[in-house]
């Protein structure tokens, strides 16, 4: 997570984008987590507003089995590690910041892009998140989570008072 973490801070360091890594010990969340692990979340937000929307990936993933790591193309759809998982969606979202930065800067709300560690074993990212949003007025709150673990077949919904979906088109 540490290298994804630094490459796309260098990213965004070199487009002058603003954003704030958040260094952290999963084990201070969670008493299961290595106590020697160091991680981080980034947090990238444009605009201002009464209403905030996060827009949520997570830089982990599970462990893989060792076909993951060859990757094929079967009719129109790309089947490997990462493919299907959160790092297309992440990949999504950075290229959004980076490409549409004048217009996100211009918004009247608040938009904050949320790269979160650990979401697949601790979720000491999320917790962290929850602290780093604690106290702030952000206004009516909304969460897009880009997981297209469904394949992007149709609109999914889960847990109590969050709605997932998938979006198709341009943003």
């Amino acid at each position: 997570e540490i290298e994804l973490v630094n490459y796309i801070s260098e990213l965004l360091n070199k487009q002058g984008i603003s954003h704030n890594v958040d260094y952290f010990m999963p084990h201070d969340y969670c008493n299961v987590a290595p106590k020697n692990k160091k991680t981080a979340n980034i947090y990238v937000e444009f605009g201002n507003g009464s209403e905030t929307l996060i827009v949520y990936a997570h830089t982990d993933v599970v462990e893989g089995r060792k076909e993951q790591f060859s990757p094929k193309v079967e009719g129109n759809k790309l089947f490997g590690r990462g493919s299907s998982d959160m790092k297309s969606s992440l990949a999504g979202s950075l290229s959004f910041i980076l490409d549409n930065q004048d217009y996100l800067s211009s918004l009247s709300k608040r938009v904050i892009f949320v790269f979160i560690a650990d979401e697949e074993t601790t979720a000491t990212g999320a917790r962290r998140f929850l602290e780093y949003l604690k106290n702030r007025d952000l206004g009516k709150i909304q969460i897009v989570l880009m997981e297209p673990s469904n394949g992007f077949s149709e609109i999914s919904r889960g847990g109590k008072g969050y709605h997932f979906i998938n979006l198709e088109g341009s943003m």
